[in-house]
């Protein structure tokens, strides 16, 4: 039997699952975070463009009188 002669590689191997769920809930985190960020980018990102559209509104307005 193999892993009777490697004891070490047992235990690496036994506490692996638990590295995995370990790291995988930290990608979560990661995600959830970069998600996030990339919601509030994206809502300021509309709120300039809609300012910015106001302005051109405003001024094509005023270069007609």
């Amino acid at each position: 039997m193999r892993w009777a002669r490697s004891p070490k590689k047992f235990k690496i191997w036994k506490s692996s699952p638990r590295k995995i769920s370990s790291a995988t809930n930290q990608w979560a985190g990661v995600q959830e975070t970069v998600q996030g960020n990339s919601d509030k980018t994206v809502a300021v990102t509309k709120e300039i463009a809609d300012r910015m559209a106001e302005e051109i509104r405003l001024f094509s307005e005023f270069m007609k009188r």
